[in-house]
C-alpha cells in the first residue's frame, strides 16, 4: 500500500473541494471555465521546471511511495499534484471571496507586498547558488511585484487570508511528502540547493513555491473570470 501513498495525499487534498464544489451557495463548479485554463496554464510553467529539477537532482521521487508511473521522469502523482492541489486551494479561495465582502486596506497590502518583493529578490540574488530558494524567491518577486503594482482588479487582501488558512492543510500534505510520520520522504531535497531551513520536515522554500503556484493561478483564474463578465 505504501506506492498509494502520494496518490491518497492528492485525493485527500481534493476530496472535499470537490464534493463542496455543488454546493449551492458556492457553486464553485460553476466558475470551472476560468479554473482549468489557469490550472492548465499553470501547471505547463511548473511542470517544465519540474522536469528539469528532478532531473539535475534539485529534488527526486521515493519511488517506495509512488505507483511508479512516470512520464518524462516524473511519477504520475507529481502531474496530479498540479491539479489536485491548485483545485483545494482556488475553491478556498473563491469561499473566502463568497464569505469576507471587504478587506483590511488593499492599498497597504500592496505596498507590503512590494517590500516584500523586494526582500525575496534580494534574498533570491544572495543565494543565486542555491537553484530552489533562488528560482522561487526571484519568482515570486517579479509575479508579486507585477501583481502588486499593475493588476488592480485583483484583491491581494483577500488572496492572503486564503493562503494563511490554507497553510494549515499545507503542513498536513507537505509534511506528509516531505517524510512526517513516515521512514522516508516520498519527495527528497537535495540541501545544496536550498537554504537547509525546515519547519518540521518542511523546506522553508516550499511555503514560498507554494505561494507563487497559487497566486499564479489565482491571479489568470479571476482574468478570465472578469473577462466573462
Amino acid at each position: 500500500m505504501n506506492h498509494f501513498t502520494y496518490l491518497a495525499v492528492n485525493i485527500g487534498a481534493i476530496l472535499f473541494p470537490f464534493i463542496f464544489s455543488f454546493h449551492p451557495k458556492l457553486n464553485f463548479h460553476k466558475t470551472w471555465f476560468a479554473f482549468f485554463p489557469a490550472m492548465i496554464i499553470s501547471a505547463i510553467i511548473f511542470i517544465v521546471a519540474d522536469i528539469q529539477f528532478t532531473r539535475i537532482g534539485v529534488w527526486g521521487f521515493n519511488p517506495d511511495y509512488v505507483t511508479r508511473i512516470y512520464f518524462f521522469n516524473l511519477p504520475i502523482e507529481e502531474y496530479l499534484f498540479f491539479f489536485c492541489i491548485p483545485y483545494s486551494c482556488i475553491f478556498t479561495y473563491h469561499c473566502f471571496k463568497i464569505l469576507i465582502q471587504k478587506t483590511s486596506n488593499e492599498n497597504a497590502t500592496r505596498l507590503i507586498s512590494k517590500i516584500s518583493s523586494v526582500v525575496l529578490l534580494v534574498i533570491g540574488i544572495i543565494y543565486f547558488n542555491h537553484l530552489y530558494t533562488s528560482t522561487t524567491f526571484i519568482a515570486l518577486a517579479i509575479y508579486l511585484f507585477i501583481t502588486a503594482q499593475f493588476n488592480f482588479t485583483f484583491s491581494l487582501g483577500k488572496f492572503f487570508l486564503a493562503y494563511l488558512i490554507l497553510l494549515i492543510p499545507f503542513f498536513i500534505c507537505n509534511g506528509i511528502l516531505t517524510g512526517t510520520g513516515l521512514e522516508s520522504p516520498v519527495v527528497w531535497y537535495n540541501n545544496d540547493q536550498n537554504l537547509r531551513v525546515r519547519i518540521l520536515t518542511i523546506p522553508i522554500e516550499d511555503f514560498f513555491y507554494g505561494l507563487l503556484l497559487i497566486l499564479l493561478n489565482a491571479t489568470i483564474y479571476e482574468r478570465i473570470l472578469r473577462s466573462k463578465k
